[in-house]
């Protein structure tokens, strides 16, 4: 159900980004910075979705303490960083790119939990960069 209310709710983002286009210029909505919010927005729900299939398929995979409490970390992290009824922290969910980019050496077949633990640090990283782009789109709004 939250799934399909993300998805709705890119839906009328995007909606309303191109109908947009047709009001007087004094009018328009601020192009790139809402088209940058549904860029990090369905980058969001690409993550979610994968994850949700990773553990769909090995489900017995996952039932240690260490895939327990990451994925309770990184869904923390997540709801900290999409509530918009607290400030951003600066620090929350922040990664260097470069981290981003290394794969883990061993291949998924051997073990999961390293490929879990890089998509959830990507999935955390998406949530930041949308949150931030929400605020600069919100900021051009006023």
């Amino acid at each position: 159900m939250a799934r399909r209310r993300a998805y709705d709710a890119l839906s009328a983002m995007a909606g309303a980004l191109q109908r947009s286009a047709a009001e007087p210029r004094y009018v328009r909505i601020p192009v790139h910075e809402v088209a940058a919010v549904l860029d990090r927005g369905q980058r969001l729900m690409a993550h979610l979705s994968l994850v949700r299939l990773m553990l769909a398929d090995r489900a017995p995979e996952w039932d240690s303490a260490l895939a327990a409490q990451t994925l309770t970390e990184a869904h923390a992290v997540v709801a900290a960083l999409l509530d918009h009824s607290a400030p951003l922290d600066p620090a929350l969910g922040r990664a260097d790119p470069g981290d981003l980019s290394l794969l883990p050496m061993d291949g998924a077949a051997n073990d999961l939990m390293p490929w879990l633990q890089r998509r959830l640090q990507v999935l955390v990283h998406d949530a930041r960069m949308m949150r931030e782009a929400d605020i600069a789109a919100m900021a051009k709004l006023e």
